[in-house]
């Protein structure tokens, strides 16, 4: 499978009104790595001028690879010469990828964006984002003597930071997005550094009421400094405080557009238990599962004994061997039934107590679908107890 170009990044916002996309200094630096992955050890970083040799609108790139430890990232910036070949590189990759078998998740800020783990182990994995004529391909490493300093979500982080450093650029135009209606949590859809004209009367932002009449879509509403977006359950919306829009969505009167929890801190956990310890509420579902401000997600592990008794079976030892373990006997459905022989049951069919051994009699299908003794009844017939 080939891939176009490939980018990953770190986390900051610029001061400067200036990147240097040639040599990709200022876009991504040690400190503002370091920062937002909470890497406290040494970290280098490569960078070189790409060749734009033989690829078509292609005006410059470059390439970053920050190391420590033997880990490391890859960044990779292209300045196209339109936004239409940008959107043509970014569609490619984008087709490349969700013809694979992989985990594959797209999603819409004011860039285009989409993520993938490139297997189960984790071993690489992509953040690819387009705006205007700037595309961005944050990726991981491909194996395991080569492990990556951070993750998908964390690239999805890192990411963000570029996009705001872009997106700050004084030539660089603002159009609001056009989020997916299904747009995930985690992802980014923060108000631009200038609102856009459609948002503005008199030198002033408009209400949301306003800004919607003038035909922004919702999701696409830019709230005052210090205010969030929050979307009733008939689609309209408001822009009140992050702790009464957390209140009020908790009371179920609306939701927050997941792009809203994005912070600019990042989370520590890296399991179920840190994510709850961390103060994130747990969500009411089997296994439960906990979201992190900064979009992270995990899902309770439940011990396989607990989730054994919770599903009806028995836990325990379902043999004599001498290398025997502990596992999980599930239960059946056809429970107590009448029997005459085992076919007749999801498991055994079970004789009754006190039935004489060759003699002619019904029984019962047993509960569980193993058993370490068992006298069956086969063909109307109850046979001698077996064991294994």
């Amino acid at each position: 499978m080939a891939f176009v170009l490939l980018i990953p990044v770190g986390m900051a916002h610029a001061e400067s009104k200036t990147l240097d996309f040639e040599n990709c200094e200022g876009i991504l630096t040690i400190d503002e790595l370091k920062n937002a992955i909470k890497h406290i050890e040494d970290i280098t970083v490569n960078s070189i001028q790409s060749d734009t040799g033989g690829s078509p609108g292609l005006q410059t790139m470059c390439d970053s690879t920050f190391e420590s430890q033997g880990k490391s990232i890859s960044m990779t910036i292209a300045v196209m010469d339109s936004t239409e070949t940008a959107s043509s590189l970014y569609q490619q990759n984008l087709e490349a990828f969700s013809d694979q078998d992989m985990d594959f998740r797209e999603y819409v800020t004011f860039w285009n964006n989409f993520d993938v783990t490139i297997n189960d182990q984790n071993l690489g994995s992509f953040v690819i984002s387009q705006y205007d004529k700037f595309f961005i391909n944050f990726h991981t490493s491909f194996d395991k003597d080569n492990p990556s300093l951070v993750d998908a979500d964390e690239l999805r982080v890192l990411s963000t930071i570029v996009q705001k450093k872009i997106l700050a650029l004084d030539d660089v135009p603002i159009s609001p997005p056009n989020p997916l209606p299904d747009n995930d949590v985690g992802t980014t859809n923060e108000s631009p550094p200038n609102p856009s004209p459609a948002s503005i009367e008199d030198g002033k932002l408009l209400s949301p009421k306003k800004q919607v009449s003038q035909g922004i879509e919702p999701e696409a509403v830019i709230c005052n400094e210090g205010l969030v977006l929050m979307l009733k359950h008939n689609g309209s919306p408001a822009c009140i405080t992050p702790n009464t829009a957390k209140n009020l969505e908790e009371r179920n009167w609306g939701s927050i557009p997941p792009p809203y929890y994005k912070p600019t801190e990042v989370s520590l956990a890296t399991d179920f238990e840190e994510c709850i310890a961390e103060g994130n509420p747990a969500m009411e579902s089997y296994p439960r599962q906990c979201r992190t401000i900064d979009g992270k997600h995990f899902v309770e592990s439940i011990p396989e004994n607990k989730e054994c008794e919770m599903s009806g079976g028995l836990w325990g030892i379902w043999n004599n061997s001498m290398s025997a373990e502990e596992s999980c006997n599930p239960s059946t459905s056809d429970v107590g039934m009448e029997c005459s022989d085992s076919s007749q049951c999801q498991s055994f069919c079970q004789a009754k107590e006190g039935s004489e051994i060759n003699g002619e009699s019904s029984g019962v299908c047993y509960g569980y679908e193993l058993a370490i003794c068992m006298q069956e009844v086969r063909n109307g017939v109850v046979e001698n107890e077996w064991c294994q």
